[in-house]
């Protein structure tokens, strides 16, 4: 499995990827600037856990093979974004429930950094991310069956024509690695006719299902908006 996962990942496209020198470094909380930020600098339990967190981390890096690191610090780019995404639940009238979301994603972190273990074990979290890209859904695809994500890729339509019949396409990663098959219900002729002029590279959220042997992702919205 790892090595079908080096063969298959890439860099993420520029979107998603995060500078790597903050990868191992604890939040800065004078930069906090998003809800998940101040809401994580706001609780004296939250900056220790990044902190335990992130030297986690460092440990992790230092113990994992030259040939691994860049697969370990594509997990924590993934976990990020994972963790970012909790600024959607921000709330006016829950005003815990992004510090409660952080809580659980740190957890989560320090977990998945504790079975990676010195042994650098990256296969014990493959499928623990909630955003990934079309290389790394490639690559374990089978892991994920039933399980909800979001893809980062752009998008390419089997078919163009608007009364066409074929619902699916092609999610394809920045560096071309590996594409992943996606399926969808029918949209509006507008919109089919946008997406197939314009190829967007945007986040692609849907479950992933597996037919004879084929594993895809089930789109669920198209850049927002439910399917």
């Amino acid at each position: 499995m790892k090595r079908l996962l080096r063969r298959h990942l890439g860099a993420c496209i520029a979107g998603l990827l995060l500078a790597a020198p903050a990868l191992s470094a604890p939040m800065t909380c004078k930069a906090a600037a998003t809800p998940v930020e101040k809401a994580m600098c706001a609780s004296p339990d939250l900056v220790a856990a990044d902190r335990k967190m992130a030297a986690s981390f460092a440990q992790r890096l230092q113990q994992c093979p030259p040939s691994e690191q860049p697969l370990l610090r594509q997990t924590q780019k993934f976990w990020l974004r994972d963790r970012d995404a909790c600024s959607n639940a921000l709330s006016e009238t829950d005003s815990g429930a992004v510090a409660r979301c952080a809580a659980e994603r740190m957890g989560e972190r320090i977990a998945q950094l504790d079975r990676i273990g010195a042994a650098c074990n990256l296969d014990a979290v493959s499928d623990e991310y909630r955003y990934v890209d079309a290389d790394y859904l490639a690559a374990h695809g089978r892991q994920y069956v039933g399980k909800e994500v979001s893809v980062w890729a752009g998008i390419e339509l089997t078919s163009c024509d608007v009364q066409s019949d074929d619902l699916t396409a092609t999610l394809r990663s920045g560096r071309g690695k590996a594409d992943f098959s996606a399926h969808f219900k029918a949209m509006p002729p507008l919109r089919r006719e946008w997406l197939c002029a314009q190829r967007p590279s945007s986040s692609w959220k849907g479950t992933v299902r597996q037919e004879h042997g084929v594993v895809y992702l089930y789109l669920t919205d198209i850049l927002g908006e439910p399917l």
